[in-house]
């Protein structure tokens, strides 16, 4: 009975120890976001959106990562990927995007790479990464333990042209308003002092 709950004691002890260990990535953490430079886009368009890495805490950098692509597949299609240099590679490309560095120091701050859709529909959308782990030998990020964000960003010029032509067309639409205001303003007091 005694060696029983020795066995039962030491147990407990090393799921403790374990578990602690595991928790033992306290403190790190990886912020990231989605940029684009396009500022309009069309039906048949490439977008480029680009993953930026904005910080990261508690470990070096990553040289592993991976996220879950979540976009509406009836207003964009996914083209692929660009990596920012050679010393990385594309090892996953379809729902989610899997990325490892096959070189060279950890990335810790800026651009990790490129996404790159097709315009199917002049409709405003959102892409936005889920399920978001990255890693290296001396830290990790994982989204179940929530110490990364999921990026999101609104593409909602799709097909507008940033709203530049609506506003042409109502400037326009106001001026000949105005003139023909004027226009029957002086034809009204032309006869009226006729």
């Amino acid at each position: 009975m005694k060696k029983a709950i020795k066995i039962i004691c030491i147990s407990i002890i090393f799921i403790i120890t374990t578990l602690s260990y595991v928790n033992a990535a306290e403190g790190q953490s990886m912020e990231l976001s989605l940029r684009t430079n396009n500022e309009s886009y069309k039906a048949g368009d490439e977008i480029h959106i680009d993953i930026y890495i904005d910080q990261i805490n508690g470990f070096s950098g990553i040289n592993t990562f991976t996220a879950k692509k979540v976009y509406d597949n009836e207003i964009l299609e996914y083209i692929g990927a660009d990596v920012i240099s050679s010393d990385w590679e594309v090892v996953g490309d379809y729902t989610n995007i899997v990325l490892r560095k096959m070189s060279g120091e950890d990335l810790k701050q800026g651009k990790l790479c490129t996404l790159k859709f097709k315009v199917l529909k002049a409709k405003g959308t959102t892409v936005k990464l889920e399920e978001v782990d990255a890693c290296n030998d001396d830290g990790d990020v994982y989204y179940e333990e929530q110490n990364v964000n999921s990026p999101s960003i609104q593409l909602g010029k799709i097909g507008q042209n940033g709203g530049k032509t609506y506003i042409g067309i109502i400037l326009i639409t106001a001026g000949i308003l105005g003139l023909i205001t004027l226009a029957a303003h002086y034809i009204i007091n032309k006869k009226v002092n006729n």
